[in-house]
Formats: C-alpha cells, structure tokens, sequence
C-alpha cells in the first residue's frame, strides 16, 4: 500500500524533476523531458524485486491521457489546419500505404513461422489504430490468448524503442532526406516552427484548464454510459473527447485560456513515467525471441518504407513523424512527439489522422488475415 501511494506520488513529482533538470542543466538541454521520463520508468521497473502495482498503474494513464487530450487541443487554431491538410493527409495515406506493404511482404520472409497470417492482421492493427484495434482483431480472429501477449509484448518492446528514437532526435535523422517544415507566411517569407511546450504556467490557470477538462471528461463518459451501459467503449470514448475538445476551442474564452498545452504535456509526462514503469524487460524477453524478431523487423520495414515514399511525394519531416506517430501509437502520443518536435500547428492533424486510424484498423487488419491466407 505504502509503495503503491509512493509510485503514484513519483509519477507526478518525476516531470517536474526532468523538466527542471532540462532547463537548468546544460549536459541534459538536448534531452527531451519525455525521454527522461520514460528512462526513469524503465529503470524502476527493471530493479530486481522493484513492486509496479499494473493495475494502479494503467488507471493512472488512462486518466493522464484523457485529461491530457482536452487541454492540449483547447488552444487549438482550426481554421489554420485546413491549410495543412493537404500534406498531413497524405503523410497519413503514405503511412497506411506503408504498413499494407509491410504486413503483406515481410511475412513471407517468416513462412515458417507458426500463425504468421495472424500476427500480421494482429500487427497491422496496432500499427495503423493501437492495442484495442490489436484485441478485437485477434478476438475476431479467434486467436489464442497466449499468442496476443506474446505478440503485444513483441510490440511493445520494438515500439518502445521506436518511441525513445522519436524522443532522442529520430527528425534530425530524417531531415538527411526529407525537407524540413515551415509555415507560410504573407510575402513567401518561411518561418519554422518554435514552441516550449513546457513553459511556466500560474497555478490557478492549470487548475482551470485541469477543471474544466474534468468535466469535459465527466460529460463524455456520461454519454457513453448512457448510449452503451458501460464504459468499455475506449475508441469512442476518444474520439468523442477530442470532438468535444475541438468545438469548445471554437470558444473565445477557452481558446484563450493561458497554460492549456504545458498543462496537458505535464500530464502526458506522467504517462511516459507510467508507460516506462511498465516495461519489464524480464517478461518481454520470457516471450518468443522469433516473435519479437518478426514485430521488430516489421516496423522497421514500416518505417523504411514510409520515409521512401515521403521523399518520392515531397512530404517534409515533420509531416511524415507525426503521421507515423498517429498510426503507430495512436492518439495518446500525438501531444508527446508534437512538443518534442515543437510544432503544435500539427497537434490537431496528428489527433485526426490517429483518430481515423482507430476506426479503419479493425477492417485493414481483417483484411490482411484473409490476403495472407491466401498467399500463403
């Protein structure tokens, strides 16, 4: 009990801690306090005999992100994003266009392998919508459960380490190849984008935004429960938060509200803390190392493939990791990389383009389980 009360309490307290650290210590200026706090996470939870309450813990994220989302997107310019849309709808195209790719090629490479087709249809959920996307699929696929946790920890494993290569500077990497971002401004006269996600921010305007995201939250799960009879209805309970979230930034005075976006990254900090708290190696690598080979070696072609086809269609940067971010780890990273990457002009792009990728996996993935089926 004492140590769940000190994990929760660590959870919180740890961003402020690597936020600090970022801004005061010179040696860690480079590093991203979303990396920090993620490699604080992985730590504690790989100490030997270290207690991670799971169920505690993925409550907490939970609440962090469907708090988070609110507040990030209030401050939100939507009549700007039509002037995006262009490029950052295509860079979500390409990127589904790459998974197809790589789901239906690398498998053939794994012939051998037991239940191929299934991992990839499992796979190409979680790659273009996320985990719940990769649960329906294998219960419609009738999988065996002990295959889902072998491959979702492959997926976590080879995920995470995509996440701390997007944290630790993965764009600098990309801009060898594809052109960097800029907003156009009258007079041809580029500017590239510059926020702080983390800047200072008064007490009483975070408890607003926090409040006001509170019952934003209450009234969405209100519905949900009123329309279904319970709360289970993840993917909707998501996107009715961001629509939501979207029109009251229409509003004046919520779109004017000080400190909305630092305030909901803070709370995507905790999530990293959360999300490192429960990467236990030791129960990754208990799994198959032919199974974590192959879900490695997919995202890896997935990636490739996509950054190829961002240079043959001229998509900058930024576009190409924020769509790439959207359809691999879904909306709940969208305000993580966008402040790493400083560019909040494609925090809604981001949130739209993983939205839509919840709401077609399911069929995608289906539909490479019967492709593969056949070709193999």
């Amino acid at each position: 009990m004492v140590l769940d009360i000190f994990n929760i309490i660590l959870m919180v307290v740890l961003p402020f801690c690597a936020i600090r650290l970022v801004k005061s210590v010179s040696v860690l200026a480079s590093i991203s306090p979303v990396l920090l706090c993620y490699a604080c996470g992985i730590i504690l939870a790989n100490i030997p005999g270290y207690p991670v309450n799971e169920k505690q813990v993925t409550q907490i994220l939970e609440l962090a992100v469907i708090l988070a989302i609110p507040m990030l997107l209030f401050n939100s310019k939507i009549q700007d994003w039509k002037n995006l849309a262009g490029k950052s709808l295509l860079a979500f195209v390409l990127a589904i266009i790459a998974v197809l790719i790589s789901v239906l090629v690398f498998p053939l490479l794994f012939r051998d392998l037991p239940d191929v087709a299934l991992m990839s249809a499992m796979l190409t959920g979680v790659y273009i919508g996320g985990t719940p996307n990769m649960q329906a699929i294998s219960i419609a696929l009738e999988a065996d459960n002990n295959l889902f946790i072998k491959v979702n920890a492959a997926e976590v494993a080879s995920g995470g380490i995509y996440l701390l290569l997007l944290a630790a500077g993965f764009r600098n990497v990309v801009l060898r190849i594809l052109k960097p971002y800029f907003i156009y401004k009258v007079g041809n006269e580029a500017e590239p984008i510059f926020n702080d996600p983390h800047g200072k921010v008064k007490p009483m305007d975070a408890l607003k935004n926090i409040l006001i995201s509170l019952a934003l939250t209450a009234l969405v799960l209100l519905i949900t429960k009123m329309l279904y009879g319970d709360l289970k209805h993840s993917i909707f309970i998501m996107i009715a938060i961001s629509t939501l979230s979207l029109i009251a930034s229409l509003f004046p005075r919520i779109n004017g509200l000080p400190g909305s976006y630092p305030t909901g990254e803070y709370f995507l900090l905790i999530f990293c803390v959360g999300i490192g708290l429960m990467a236990d190696f030791r129960e990754i690598l208990t799994g198959s190392l032919e199974i974590l080979l192959f879900a490695g070696g997919m995202l890896i072609m997935i990636i490739l493939v996509h950054i190829t086809l961002c240079y043959l269609f001229k998509i900058d940067a930024d576009n190409m990791v924020i769509s790439s971010t959207a359809t691999i780890f879904g909306p709940a990273f969208i305000g993580q990389v966008t402040g790493i990457l400083k560019n909040k002009e494609l925090l809604v792009p981001g949130m739209i383009m993983s939205l839509i990728g919840l709401a077609i996996a399911n069929y995608l993935g289906v539909m490479v389980a019967q492709l593969l089926a056949g070709l193999m």
